[in-house]
């Protein structure tokens, strides 16, 4: 992604068209969470965000053992 600060690299011409569009201010975020507002372009966000609002916690780092609610940042 040549976007000044971004520097994302896609194997696949697709996925690159696709995340250029989060560097677009005016692109349409229609799909909003009900528990703090925050906005998004495509419905799997939203998914992918609202578990951050729940109390479970079921993936679990194995070098430090801390719990969190999404996969991604282990």
């Amino acid at each position: 992604c040549d976007f000044p600060g971004c520097g994302r690299e896609f194997s696949r011409r697709f996925n690159l068209k696709m995340h250029q569009a989060i560097h677009n201010p005016k692109r349409e975020r229609p799909f909003i969470c009900d528990k703090c507002g925050k906005s998004f372009c495509r419905i799997y966000e939203l998914r992918r965000h609202e578990v951050v609002h729940s109390k479970e916690r079921k993936f679990v780092c194995e070098y430090c053992q801390q719990k969190f609610s999404r996969k991604d940042p282990l």
